[in-house]
């Protein structure tokens, strides 16, 4: 589990409720259309800095390819994410936008998708392009491991070391996403991430493994990514 703290419930840089690549993640894809390579390439990014970077390496990592097109979604601060493309040297608009609005098409942000060309020699039209561009776009995208940023909100709870390590087997049986444990001579201290901040299900499944009531204190809430 992948997750960050955030000041603020209604902070919209938290981005909770949106979709991206798995972080540190990425995938490639080689496609072949009429002789020419596209070479789709898509991994997790959060600033605009974040995706040159990525796109400077794929020239590195490809310095004889005639074109590194790319695209980009970053989820901001304001009403709307920012979203840069290039066509790199290809007509206008028959790559950049058309990889831009794959992109959005799969609702994602925070992604970077590069699409590196090496001509076959037969030429594609503009139509041809951006069919082309888009396809490999969604093929790279479709191999992507996905997650979804969700609020979680944590409980801790103190449990006597009798019963701690039972507990804590139980818990991971059980699919219980753990946050922390503090091991001490009296017991341990647990930190569990639990999706409602109605906390009632929870006590009711710890008071059943503990065999004793358990008492729950709000530990505030965190921003997880959960898999799609």
């Amino acid at each position: 589990m992948t997750d960050s703290q955030s000041p603020g419930l209604n902070d919209l840089t938290t981005g909770a409720g949106t979709i991206t690549i798995s972080p540190g993640e990425e995938r490639e894809v080689d496609i072949e259309i009429k002789k020419s390579h596209f070479l789709g390439y898509a991994t997790h990014v959060t600033t605009e800095d974040d995706a040159r970077e990525v796109i400077a390496r794929r020239r590195q990592t490809y310095p004889d390819a005639r074109h590194h097109c790319s695209a980009f979604v970053i989820r901001s601060s304001g009403a709307l994410p920012i979203s840069r493309s290039s066509d790199d040297g290809e007509p206008s608009g028959t790559a950049g936008m058309p990889m831009l609005r794959a992109i959005e098409g799969e609702n994602l942000t925070d992604v970077c998708v590069v699409v590196t060309r090496y001509f076959g020699g037969v030429l594609l039209g503009t139509g041809g392009l951006v069919r082309a561009y888009t396809q490999a776009t969604q093929e790279t995208l479709a191999v992507c491991p996905l997650v979804k940023r969700e609020v979680w909100y944590l409980f801790q709870c103190h449990l006597q070391a009798a019963i701690a390590g039972v507990v804590s087997a139980q818990l991971h049986s059980a699919g219980v996403r753990v946050d922390d444990i503090n091991w001490a001579v009296d017991g341990a201290t647990f930190t569990i991430a639990h999706p409602s901040a109605d906390p009632t299900d929870l006590h009711a499944q710890l008071s059943e493994m503990a065999r004793q009531d358990v008492e729950l204190q709000s530990q505030g809430f965190r921003v997880v990514n959960v898999p799609c």
